[in-house]
């Protein structure tokens, strides 16, 4: 199953050159092919004194993260690590401060464009096509590498995998050399603890991760907000601001992995409780309103290599139970508030609450009956069913006072969205053709149907071509799409936007041609040049979601390594992008043009590690509309001090993140109605300088 977990990957289009003898033992594979588990096998990830074997002939533009690389950043949550990818920038969202994952530069509220996977199975949900709203961050000690991949996945993947795929790879009890424990403690109230254990039986093995955080965050001061503005036409006084960001959290993963023979069996727990309202839902500082999410996620996975003579075969059955619940009042504005329908002395008060089930079935087998071609075909089904919508709220559709005060409108129309369920199916065919000893296509077509609207087709190709041992380029297409979500289709009574049945998907096309060279054993880079075509994007007329949008985007991606010593690496990259609408011409805005990152790596004495990291974001122009100036660009500088075995297989570690104290800011919401100005005009404040101390026990 670990090998069906890499399958996922498969995404990455890895095309690896083998001779004939070696083409069933790696399927001669490209990893956008390979199914999840195969993928898993191949050497794709870095080590931490190496480079990366796979990524000279790669199919795709991929950047794989090791657990050594997670541990040199000092990182201690998802966030943290993504934000050094390069063509991927991590930002915040106004519902509940959730992370942003926008890949190059093609975003939305939601941010349903970016697939994130847990071994290759989609966590996303049917309401919103995201991780959640309450997503709250994730804790890294149960990842054991983060396989991300840039561009297109859908001919694999399906539904949104539409600008980018995030492959999280737990760890597994065959990872595991043996035990530990460890705390945390730092900036912002925050402190952790978390175990792993590996427990051996005559034929299998079981690994445990478990994690526990609790932290009031970074809670900057926001100084003026959208009741702010709401007073200067109404006349009220009842903004909060000048007032702090409400955003802490607690945090429980839990991650049990039983492995036997061919044989995989999964299950995942994640609780995020008393979660902020960040900003406000409406970008009204609501210092009271807090959140809960519980995501339990189970999977058994089958993978046989030679099932039958030339055939693989790989299956999984895997299952998602996703909540989002109001736990305390959250007002989308204050006491006071007069939003020009009458005044609330309580505030306005929405309590949206949903949850959801899914399963899917998946299977995949692989053919290398021919001499030159790898035949892979695959087929499964999805189920999803928001079965309970509960809600209570003291405003009606047009913001007006209800006459009873806080009502329960669960069950009725005027809920902000009603229960409903969706089905979908798919096929797919891939070909793996080496066309000679240096050169490889890979071509492949995917085909889904929606039991709420419709079919899509997307097909990819790339051509990977080897000019020397050292030097190789590649020139793919791929086509991918992202499903109108039950939020885009189906919201009623929503202040926020309204629902609209009649969508259909969104639909991206890209081409991309990358070079990469290594001329050495212990220098290596690659460029990737990249162009894309969004077409009938789900945007906002109005109030109303409408296939509305056309976009285009062009830019390019500089990343390498550089290893002078054994005890010294240098890990760097360099991204560009300008994503334009084509029906006006403006630039989109909504993500940086520019942004670098470099990390050096150096082992001093016997085991100590000091680590120097620094990210640079560059200015960001404002959404169409928003006449606010740009963004201004930033750099932040992080380092790590760690000491293994300090003593009796205790570790420590130190990790100081902005320390020159930046002032980092994530782009608000700009104009929009019924307001004439954005909603905070400052922006977010992001955290300032902080110190995080672990300690860790092994035996």
């Amino acid at each position: 199953m670990q090998r069906f977990a890499t399958a996922s990957l498969a995404l990455a289009l890895f095309s690896h050159f083998a001779s004939a003898d070696d083409t069933h033992v790696i399927a001669a594979a490209d990893l956008w092919d390979m199914p999840l588990e195969e993928l898993m096998l191949v050497p794709v990830s870095t080590v931490s004194t190496g480079t990366p074997t796979p990524v000279s002939r790669a199919a795709s533009s991929v950047t794989v993260i090791s657990r050594a690389d997670i541990a040199a950043m000092g990182a201690t949550d998802i966030d943290q690590v993504l934000e050094t990818v390069p063509g991927l920038h991590v930002t915040r969202s106004s519902q509940s401060g959730f992370g942003r994952y926008i890949f190059r530069g093609i975003a939305s509220a939601y941010n349903p464009e970016a697939l994130v996977m847990f071994n290759g199975i989609p966590l996303k949900t049917l309401f919103s096509g995201s991780r959640s709203n309450v997503w709250g961050g994730m804790p890294v000690k149960a990842i054991e590498r983060i396989e991300v991949i840039r561009g297109p996945g859908s001919a694999l993947y399906g539904a949104d995998a539409f600008a980018g795929v995030i492959n999280i790879v737990t760890r597994s009890g065959r990872d595991m050399e043996g035990s530990n424990a460890g705390v945390r403690a730092g900036s912002f109230d925050t402190w952790g603890a978390w175990t792993e254990q590996r427990i051996d039986f005559d034929n299998a093995v079981l690994g445990l991760v478990a994690e526990y955080e609790d932290s009031n965050g970074a809670r900057e001061t926001i100084h003026s907000d959208a009741q702010t503005l709401l007073d200067g036409f109404t006349g009220t006084d009842a903004s909060l601001a000048p007032g702090p960001l409400n955003i802490g959290r607690q945090s429980t993963d839990l991650r049990l992995d039983l492995a036997s023979g061919p044989w995989q069996a999964r299950l995942g727990y994640q609780a995020r409780d008393n979660v902020g309202s960040f900003a406000g839902i409406a970008s009204a500082l609501d210092p009271s309103g807090l959140f809960s999410s519980d995501r339990i996620t189970g999977d058994i996975g089958f993978m046989q290599e030679q099932f039958r003579p030339d055939w693989d075969l790989q299956a999984t059955l895997s299952v998602l139970h996703l909540t989002q619940e109001a736990d305390r009042d959250s007002r989308l504005f204050p006491p006071g508030a007069n939003p020009g329908t009458g005044v609330f002395p309580e505030g306005l008060i929405g309590n949206p609450s949903y949850w959801e089930n899914q399963a899917r079935a998946d299977v995949a087998t692989a053919y290398y009956g021919f001499e030159t071609h790898i035949l892979r075909l695959g087929s499964g089904y999805y189920w999803g069913d928001i079965y309970k919508v509960h809600e209570t709220k003291n405003f009606g559709p047009f913001l007006n006072p209800l006459p009873g005060g806080l009502t329960d409108v669960s069950d009725t129309p005027d809920a902000f969205l009603q229960e409903g369920q969706r089905t979908s199916g798919y096929v797919f065919l891939q070909d793996e053709w080496r066309l000679h000893e240096h050169s490889a296509l890979t071509s492949g077509v995917r085909y889904d149907h929606y039991s709420d609207f419709g079919d899509t087709t997307n097909p990819r190709v790339a051509l990977v071509h080897e000019w020397r041992p050292e030097l190789s380029t590649r020139l793919s297409y791929g086509r991918a799409f992202h499903a109108p979500t039950f939020v885009d289709l189906y919201a009623t009574n929503n202040p926020v936007g309204l629902g609209n049945p009649k969508l259909e998907p969104e639909v991206i096309d890209t081409w991309e041609l990358s070079l990469h060279h290594q001329p050495r054993p212990d220098l290596g880079y690659s460029l990737t040049g990249f162009s894309y075509r969004i077409d009938d994007a789900i945007t906002y007329v109005g109030t109303q979601a409408a296939n509305a949008g056309q976009r285009k985007g062009r830019g390019g991606e500089l990343e390498g390594t550089w290893q002078p010593l054994p005890a010294l690496r240098l890990v760097a990259n360099y991204s560009y992008q300008v994503a334009t609408d084509i029906q006006t011409g403006a630039d989109v805005g909504e993500a940086p043009g520019e942004d670098a990152y470099m990390r050096l790596e150096w082992e001093f004495l016997p085991d100590w590690h000091w680590n120097t990291e620094l990210l640079w974001v560059g200015k960001q122009l404002r959404g169409m509309g928003d006449p606010r100036p740009p963004l201004q660009d930033y750099t932040q500088l992080n380092l790590t001090l760690s000491r293994q075995n300090l003593w009796r297989q205790l570790d420590l570690l130190l990790n100081l993140r902005n320390l020159a104290d930046a002032n980092v800011r994530a782009p608000s919401a700009g104009p929009s109605a019924p307001f004439t100005a954005p909603y905070i005009p400052e922006d977010y404040p992001q955290p300032g300088r902080a110190l995080i101390a672990e300690a860790l026990w092994h035996w």
